[in-house]
């Protein structure tokens, strides 16, 4: 078990995968129907990458929505990256390929430049703090020049009541612990842009989505925070010791099942808040504008440049 296994507090099964496509599908209903940004223009794009792309649910359907538009003899590329092949689908169909590696190392030098979209999305339950930036290092070096990438993360820190109530507040209380425990940000989007400038990203765009934004999804975002809690709680509570043990973990957590059910019965309404960041990498003629513009840097505070 390696350190991301030892933080990371969600199963990789058949019973986790359902409920992470049936969150997919909320978030992109919440996000007003939008797979990729639509501030990323659509045209040109060739090749996808989608990093943490678990049951790869993302991707198959991007790949459906960018195709159906296309010429029959376009050729496409895309790929899934996670830690673990676990969650993969069985059946790959073609132009599709999935791969086990860890972001926070680098890629492969073949993947370097390679791909026109870069798609992340929830990956605050496995980056700890300080590991953004070499994520965000690595990521680029993938995405082609004049590329996009896309990042989408829960807003635990939303300023909406996002989970309304005694019941979901402490639970909410209790997973935020457990992130600050073992050192995982519970506002992602700051370190994230943080890295997206340091980088020199271009048009970086921030959009805020919230499911409250669409009341026909009150049922489903029901669903899929009682689904998510469960997921999460007992493991928070084991790790944090507030139990003593998994069984005790899950026993404590059916009461809160309890809670929760009934407090839906009174009419409360979580929301599913996400925020989605994108920015432009620099194209090949900025990239070496860029460069000269650094060597001349160097050269006027006297320094030297050797040229092999």
């Amino acid at each position: 078990m390696d350190e991301h296994d030892d933080i990371y507090p969600l199963a990789r099964d058949d019973r986790e995968s359902q409920r992470l496509n049936a969150q997919h599908q909320l978030i992109v209903k919440s996000c007003d129907n939008y797979l990729l940004d639509p501030s990323i223009p659509r045209h040109g794009i060739r090749s996808v990458a989608d990093i943490a792309t678990g049951t790869g649910i993302w991707l198959a359907d991007f790949a459906d929505e960018l195709t159906t538009s296309a010429l029959a003899d376009t050729q496409f590329e895309f790929i899934g990256f996670d830690i673990s092949a676990l969650q993969f689908p069985t059946e790959v169909k073609p132009g599709f390929n999935f791969v086990v590696h860890n972001m926070t190392t680098p890629f492969p030098t073949q993947y370097h430049n390679r791909y026109d979209v870069v798609n992340v999305r929830l990956v605050f339950g496995a980056i700890p703090k300080e590991q953004y930036a070499t994520v965000a290092k690595n990521l680029l070096a993938v995405l082609k020049p004049g590329g996009y990438i896309t990042w989408t993360e829960f807003q635990l820190d939303s300023p909406h009541d996002i989970w309304p109530g005694p019941i979901l507040s402490h639970l909410k209380s209790t997973l935020c612990d457990y992130l600050s425990s073992v050192n995982l940000s519970l506002a992602p989007m700051v370190e994230i842009r943080a890295a997206f400038e340091a980088n020199k990203l271009q048009d970086i765009v921030a959009r805020d989505f919230v499911s409250f934004r669409h009341p026909e999804l009150a049922t489903e975002a029901q669903v899929w925070l009682k689904a998510a809690l469960g997921a999460l709680n007992p493991t928070s509570l084991a790790r944090l010791g507030r139990v003593g043990s998994m069984e005790a973990a899950v026993g404590k957590w059916l009461g809160y099942e309890r809670e929760i059910e009934e407090a839906y019965e009174k009419g409360v309404v979580p929301a599913c808040p996400v925020v989605s960041l994108v920015g432009k990498k620099e194209d090949s003629r900025g990239l070496v504008k860029r460069g000269v513009e650094e060597i001349w840097k160097v050269l006027t505070d006297g320094g030297w440049c050797v040229v092999q």
